[in-house]
C-alpha cells in the first residue's frame, strides 16, 4: 500500500510540476515517477526475500536502540535497503533516474542535489520525497523503527513550480487516486 501511494502521489505531483514547460515532458516524467514511487523501497523487498533472518535482527536492533532502520540495516547487513535497491536497479539496467531515486531517497536532499547533473534528476529527488511524506500524512505509511516519518516541508516544493498550499488543495483527489491504484494494482 505504501509504495502504491508513493507512486500515485509522485505521478500526480509530476504532472503538475510547472518547471517542466511542455505537457509531454510532464506526462513522460510522471510515468517515470510512478515507477520510481512503486520501486523506491525495492531494496526492502529484496532484503526480506533473501535475508529474512537478518531482517528480523534489523527490526530488533532498531527497536532496541535509538538507531534508524537504515542504520540498523547497515549494521546487520552492511548495506541499506536504498543501496540494495540501487545495486539491483543497475543490474536490471533501470534508467539512471530510477536508480538514483531508489538508491538515494534517504540521503539528505542537499547532498544528493549537489551530485545530480540533470534538472529532471534533481526534480525526481524532490518529487519522491514529497510523495513519500504525503503517503505517511495520508495514512499509507510503513513501519518505521525510528518513529519519525518524513514530513511535507515547504522547501521540498522549491524548484518544482508548486507550493505546498497548492498541493494541500489536492488531498481529496490524491486519496481517490491512491484508492483506485490500490484497487486496480492490488488485484494483479
Amino acid at each position: 500500500r505504501h509504495s502504491y501511494a508513493v507512486g500515485t502521489v509522485a505521478r500526480l505531483v509530476s504532472r503538475r510540476c510547472r518547471v517542466l514547460k511542455k505537457t509531454i515532458e510532464r506526462m513522460q516524467f510522471s510515468g517515470i515517477m510512478f515507477a520510481a514511487g512503486l520501486l523506491h523501497d525495492i531494496g526492502k523487498v529484496l532484503m526480506t526475500e533473501f535475508f529474512p533472518e537478518e531482517c528480523l535482527k534489523i527490526v530488533e536492533e532498531a527497536s532496541a536502540s535509538d538507531t534508524t532502520a537504515v542504520d540498523a540495516e547497515i549494521k546487520v547487513l552492511g548495506v541499506s535497503h536504498g543501496d540494495a535497491g540501487l545495486y539491483a536497479g543497475v543490474e536490471w539496467k533501470f534508467p539512471v533516474i530510477l536508480v538514483n531515486v531508489i538508491g538515494r531517497h534517504h540521503w539528505p536532499l542537499p547532498t544528493i542535489l549537489s551530485r545530480l547533473k540533470t534538472k529532471q534528476g534533481r526534480l525526481a529527488q524532490r518529487v519522491i520525497r514529497i510523495a513519500d511524506a504525503a503517503s505517511y500524512e495520508l495514512g499509507y505509511d510503513m513501519l518505521r523503527s525510528d518513529g519519525k516519518p518524513p514530513t511535507l516541508e515547504p522547501e521540498l516544493f522549491e524548484k518544482t513550480g508548486l507550493e505546498k498550499k497548492e498541493f494541500d488543495k489536492w488531498t481529496n483527489d490524491i486519496k481517490n487516486d491512491i484508492s483506485y491504484t490500490i484497487d486496480v494494482l492490488g488485484k494483479v
